[in-house]
């Protein structure tokens, strides 16, 4: 059973659930009512009153189950044999009821007219109410309709009753018709089901690409402002630099500099290449990494560049930082995406940290391997959960609190590394986990 039919099998359980609270306060209140008036039987009045505390105790076990059901929103298998079993001996206890009174009433008199009645009701209505499951309807039919035209056809055999016959033959015929509309009414219920779930996918699924699009409208809008200012600073840094550099010519070329001034000096152009650096980042950002076109580069390149976007962040947060030697290979690549993609990684290993009660580390370990590169990002954060590894890759999943992450950045680096014809997976040992980027090395 695929997983679409398991979700209308429940959606059907449910709706049984559903009508059969009613249903069953119903049955109880009318079994009470007959084990009262008992049709004014005397032979079978003790059997007809058993049967009706046969069918209060069914009843009230079929509410208590479908309250059950419609409290946790799902049908289990022991939930749907317990209404099973209450159903059936609800009509057990019917089929006594109505066979026993038409026996005794020898199918006259107006008491007979109100018995049938009642039983063409229940009979009727258990299409709304049981249609969902054939191991409900058809049993409930049968167990009332058999003991009655088995009764009839006694009243027409032995008492010589001569009506009794065509009832028998309208119960037969009625049996036949309830079949039919039961095939025809289910397969609208299955129908309305189905539709019902795959405009609730169309809807998850227009939620998710609104979602998307909302946050690539958002990257886009932050990609623009970050070029404008990058660009804007970068002049005014420019300038800075640039005076900077000639004070300090100046203060040599009048020899006046003293080592105190120079130290000053070093500190001034330190802080305005780390803010070039940063600018660079922005510029970086900026770019429209899905044209630009793809170039074979060192690998130790493209580790460098990322290196100097991500020393910062660890160097604040005190991790122990290693980059193992770095593979003398090139690679064909986009190297604005490859950059993204190893900073994403270490960014995520780094919020990992949080969780170590170690010394935070996080390191650059390479192998080669069949014609590829493997670039593990590895640190000493907590293990994930076998469940979680399989959903680690998928939009919008994230194992941070709310508003700590889109859930994104590791689905679009897959997306990346499978462009670039790698790939981009989890390992985990007991000292460390790591992110695996394979990419091929070009010769």
């Amino acid at each position: 059973m695929d997983q679409r039919q398991k979700q209308i099998n429940n959606l059907l359980w449910k709706e049984v659930a559903a009508k059969s609270t009613p249903a069953a306060i119903t049955f109880i209140v009318i079994a009470i009512l007959v084990s009262w008036y008992h049709f004014n039987l005397t032979i079978y009045a003790s059997i007809i009153e058993g049967a009706c505390l046969v069918v209060i105790f069914s009843n009230i076990l079929r509410y208590y189950v479908s309250k059950q059901i419609g409290t946790h929103d799902i049908a289990t298998e022991s939930q749907r044999n317990q209404l099973r079993i209450s159903i059936w001996l609800n009509s057990v206890g019917w089929g006594l009821i109505f066979s026993l009174s038409t026996y005794e009433l020898n199918m006259a008199g107006y008491q007979f007219a109100i018995l049938i009645t009642v039983m063409m009701g229940f009979l009727a209505s258990s299409l709304i109410t049981l249609a969902y499951d054939k191991t409900l309807f058809i049993p409930f039919q049968l167990l009332i309709l058999v003991p009655m035209i088995l009764v009839t056809l006694y009243q027409y055999e032995v008492r010589g009753t001569q009506d009794a016959k065509w009832v028998a033959m309208a119960m037969a015929f009625f049996i036949v018709y309830q079949l039919k509309q039961y095939r025809d009414y289910r397969a609208l219920l299955i129908q309305r089901f189905t539709t019902q779930l795959e405009l609730a996918d169309s809807y998850d699924e227009l939620k998710d690409q609104t979602a998307k699009l909302i946050h690539a409208s958002k990257i886009s809008a932050l990609g623009d402002m970050a070029g404008g200012l990058a660009h804007e600073v970068n002049n005014s840094l420019m300038v800075i630099l640039g005076s900077s550099q000639q004070v300090e010519r100046d203060l040599k070329k009048k020899e006046v500099m003293t080592p105190e001034l120079q130290s000053k000096m070093d500190l001034t152009s330190q802080a305005i290449f780390k803010i070039k650096n940063v600018i660079e980042g922005l510029k970086y950002f900026s770019l429209q990494m899905e044209t630009a076109p793809k170039e074979v580069v060192p690998l130790k390149d493209v580790i460098d560049r990322t290196l100097n976007y991500c020393h910062e962040l660890l160097m604040a947060h005190n991790v122990d930082f290693q980059v193992h030697d770095v593979p003398d290979v090139k690679i064909l690549c986009n190297p604005f995406q490859i950059t993204q993609i190893l900073f994403a990684l270490t960014k995520n290993a780094d919020d990992a940290l949080v969780t170590c009660k170690t010394t935070k580390w996080i390191h650059y370990e390479f192998e080669i391997l069949k014609g590829f590169i493997l670039i593990k990002v590895k640190n000493c954060g907590n293990t994930v959960s076998p469940e979680n590894q399989t959903k680690l890759f998928q939009p919008f999943f994230s194992t941070k609190d709310v508003n700590q992450g889109s859930g994104l950045s590791l689905s679009i680096s897959k997306g990346m590394a499978m462009d670039h014809k790698g790939d981009l997976y989890f390992e985990m040992d007991e000292y460390s986990t790591s992110f695996v980027l394979k990419l091929p090395i070009t010769q």
